[in-house]
């Protein structure tokens, strides 16, 4: 097949902050997939994308700060001109393996690719830009349907081996002014996913999910030599999820999940002191069904979890989760 892609984007803002940005993005690709029965059992699954891309990136920012008397105010401002062209192999490949008719094993290799961009710092006016990121990907995954007891099973494990890993962190801890889009040399993650429902009766299905991701920059930036060993931030090592489906009636059912995200550092400079994570969330819902309407109810976050998701400025400021909320949706069918 073929593909193309023509992107343009223009924005601008004013006041304190002020920016006049025009992006353009085009690519094109030709690419293949072919999946060949090597016998009744095995199966191969081939792929390649050669890709062209082509992103000119033009920003200007003007921003307003404080400063101490009898100044006040000044005005930085910063300037960004970018032309990149990149040219592209991706490769995949993958076997599977039907071990029953309702158990298969598959293994699998990809390339993958992030393009590059350029911004402007907007605390302090600076331009900068950062290159695209590549990363070679293996995963081997197992995947059961047993009528029988009414269960599926699923369990995968992955390796990601990056170049040029992009990040967005405070190049200096605590220092909200060094906040942009970076790369270090290179980086790898590993883990697990494991995910399993069980339907005990005809009405009722349970669910259980658990995730393990092990993340580590390998090769730090020349600049920044102290990071190399640190996780990538924000890649909580365990996550974990427990659900329930009841129908009531033919037309009335209700349903709750109980989500986990374990403890995370905040980015890649791994502050002690500086982790987020470590939180439940609880969402439930019901549903009524009647001929050609759907009426669904909803309460998420029903604990109220204020979780931190990020920390900005050696915590002056922070993300948490979404409140509580409640709300209906009502779908009709003509």
């Amino acid at each position: 097949g073929l593909a193309f892609e023509e992107r343009r984007v223009f924005g601008t803002t004013s006041g304190l902050l002020g920016s006049d940005l025009e992006t353009s993005t085009s690519s094109q690709s030709v690419f293949l997939d072919l999946r060949y029965g090597l016998t009744d059992a095995l199966s191969l699954q081939a792929g390649a994308r050669l890709m062209r891309y082509k992103a000119d990136r033009t920003q200007f920012s003007s921003v307003t700060l404080p400063a101490p008397p009898p100044i006040f105010v000044f005005t930085v401002q910063g300037q960004q001109n970018q032309n990149e062209t990149d040219i592209e192999f991706l490769p995949a490949l993958g076997l599977s393996y039907e071990l029953t008719d309702n158990q298969v094993i598959s293994l699998s290799g990809r390339r993958g690719y992030n393009p590059g961009g350029a911004s402007v710092n907007f605390f302090t006016g600076a331009p900068y830009t950062f290159a695209a990121e590549r990363v070679w990907t293996g995963e081997v995954t197992y995947r059961a349907d047993l009528p029988g007891p009414g269960l599926t099973l699923g369990a995968t494990a992955f390796y990601n081996l990056y170049d040029d890993p992009q990040f967005f962190a405070e190049l200096v801890p605590g220092n909200r002014a060094t906040l942009q889009v970076v790369n270090q040399d290179q980086g790898q993650s590993f883990g697990a996913e494991f995910e399993a429902t069980f339907r005990p009766i005809d009405d009722l299905q349970l669910g259980a999910s658990l995730g393990l991701l092990v993340t580590e920059i390998t090769e730090a930036a020349a600049s920044t030599p102290g990071l190399e060993g640190n996780s990538f931030g924000q890649d909580p090592a365990i996550t974990a999820a427990i659900s329930a489906q009841y129908q009531v009636t033919d037309w009335f059912g209700v349903d709750a999940q109980l989500s986990y995200r374990g403890e995370s550092e905040n980015d890649f400079n791994n502050v002690s002191g500086d982790e987020v994570g470590d939180y439940f969330i609880l969402d439930l819902g019901a549903t009524v069904e009647y001929e050609w309407a759907t009426l669904r109810g909803f309460v998420k976050n029903a604990t109220n979890t204020a979780g931190v998701t990020r920390r900005v400025s050696d915590s002056a400021f922070v993300d948490v989760t979404e409140p509580l909320s409640v709300g209906l949706t009502l779908t009709v069918d003509f």
